[in-house]
């Protein structure tokens, strides 16, 4: 493991209140420069504050990861790309929490014949909801989203000097509270990253599959990202353009591809992504962040070959 990612793990792993953000963000700036890069904040809607490394209005390929972490839930937020009945499946899970104690108090409510059962059935829900979003912070976050953050850093630091002008890095804020951060960059930014590739980092660093869903405007650089990402060392590789669904900062942007690793189910043939937003989010694969990042070095050098 490299001591950017070793650093970021003992450190910065929780990223959830203003102050921890902005502790990183400090930090983060100073490694860019130190590397030779310019860096700065973007604010935008809802508080969000974007880090920017490096200019998206001159690069060839924006590389991108959400750098705020989530709440802690008592159960895993299970996710299937490629399959979205067991998706909505999985989801369904989330809404049983935040429907079941809803529903099942104000039914008792309405038993004992007391009022406001309604609106007891409503506190509860918000409640609920409120937990799921400004809970107490996960204090593991070593696949969601340190490996997105620490591929997206790891490569900002491998880029040989004469290919930085050709990339940029981006790290997203307010991903878990709907993609807040990346859309609002998308508004600043509209007319340069229409045309721009984005590959977006988000929950790397545990499973062998990388799958990277291409959004139809990023369709025509498949050649240079199936080159760039060529399975090696264990690793498969899947460049998918229809019939996955993966919930993350690159479906802000259209000209994008968001990458996340893998597990498959031995029993169901199942590709899925498990543990996030528990105490059991540990997994940080070095291995995984070095395949990505050397992939970026690749991807950057292709276009900046053939621009």
């Amino acid at each position: 493991m490299t001591p950017l990612t070793t650093t970021i793990l003992a450190r910065f792993q929780v990223r959830k209140t203003r102050r921890q953000k902005a502790a990183f963000l400090e930090w983060a700036v100073a490694q860019a420069v130190r590397a030779g890069y310019p860096a700065h904040i973007e604010r935008g809607t809802f508080g969000s504050r974007n880090l920017v490394i490096g200019s998206p209005q001159e690069a060839d390929v924006v590389f991108a990861a959400h750098y705020d972490t989530c709440a802690k839930l008592p159960f895993a937020n299970l996710c299937a790309p490629k399959n979205l009945p067991v998706f909505l499946l999985l989801q369904g899970l989330i809404f049983l929490f935040v429907f079941v104690p809803a529903f099942g108090s104000a039914l008792a409510w309405r038993l004992l014949g007391l009022p406001w059962a309604g609106c007891v059935s409503a506190a509860v829900a918000l409640l609920l909801m409120g937990l799921l979003f400004f809970g107490p912070a996960n204090p593991h976050t070593a696949n969601d989203n340190t490996s997105g953050v620490a591929t997206v850093l790891g490569a900002m630091q491998a880029m040989p000097e004469a290919l930085r002008p050709h990339a940029a890095f981006v790290l997203f804020d307010l991903e878990e509270l709907g993609l807040l951060g990346s859309s609002s960059f998308y508004s600043a930014h509209k007319e340069t990253m229409d045309r721009r590739l984005l590959v977006n980092f988000d929950c790397v660093g545990d499973g062998r599959h990388m799958l990277f869903a291409v959004r139809k405007g990023a369709r025509r650089y498949l050649p240079q990202l199936r080159a760039a990402y060529a399975p090696a060392g264990g690793f498969a590789v899947e460049m998918a353009v229809k019939g996955v669904f993966y919930p993350s900062d690159q479906l802000c942007f259209p000209c994008a591809a968001g990458v996340v690793a893998l597990k498959r189910a031995k029993r169901f043939h199942l590709l899925y992504l498990g543990r996030i937003h528990t105490r059991r989010d540990t997994e940080c694969g070095a291995e995984n962040i070095a395949f990505l990042v050397q992939g970026a070095v690749r991807l950057v050098r292709r276009f900046a070959a053939n621009p």
